[in-house]
């Protein structure tokens, strides 16, 4: 009977102090090089699998292009955007992937449309003989932030304007979130709450006893 108590007791606590939920979530566009990133193009990609329960958070966000490679040794930009979908009705998408023509010019042409700039890429050892890292880039706390609250909508994406060609072997977005459980309480009230329940598995387990 002293068994049954102490997991009553258990259980309880266990309860009181609450559990913190976890997920995780992976994106790549349906053409997962978009290209090799042409640099007469850049792209704005949609998503729309993806969207926050009630106090959920995102705990991380990171964009991965593999063994991006660009196709000379200039000092070339690839620039990167989290895109809101106020813009998306003007856009023609396919497979959720929107291509717009820049005539290779050298501006950042997702200024232009809605969202936030998060990071540019520059190769300075493209070409042939070049090397081809893998770009990680992790999202700040702001950015976070924003991508939460465009998440809110269940519509937003990603852009890519290249100022020249980036070979590359994928693209990916990681997102990890956690929702927080109850807060835990101070250890004089938890001592407390301890001691009640310890009293309150007594009483029960003579109950049983009786």
């Amino acid at each position: 009977m002293k068994r049954i108590s102490c997991v009553i007791v258990a259980g309880v606590l266990l309860s009181l102090v609450g559990s913190a939920g976890a997920r995780s979530y992976s994106w790549t566009p349906y053409q997962n090089d978009l290209w090799d990133l042409d640099h007469s193009k850049y792209y704005i990609c949609r998503i729309t699998d993806f969207s926050l329960a009630q106090n959920e958070e995102i705990s991380l966000a990171r964009l991965t292009i593999k063994a991006i490679n660009n196709w000379d040794n200039n000092a070339n930009i690839l620039y990167m955007h989290l895109m809101s979908g106020d813009d998306f009705y003007k856009l023609s998408f396919s497979h959720n992937i929107a291509t717009r023509t820049d005539s290779q010019n050298l501006v950042d042409n997702l200024n232009y449309w809605s969202g936030i700039f998060l990071k540019s890429y520059t190769d300075l050892k493209g070409g042939d003989h070049g090397d081809k890292p893998d770009f990680e880039y992790d999202f700040t706390a702001d950015q976070r932030d924003t991508l939460e609250s465009y998440c809110a909508d269940s519509l937003w994406g990603l852009g890519f304007d290249p100022d020249c060609h980036f070979f590359n072997e994928g693209i990916s977005l990681q997102i990890e979130t956690t929702t927080p459980g109850p807060p835990v309480p101070e250890p004089v009230t938890f001592l407390g709450m301890l001691g009640g329940l310890v009293g309150l598995g007594g009483y029960l387990r003579r109950r049983i006893v009786g």
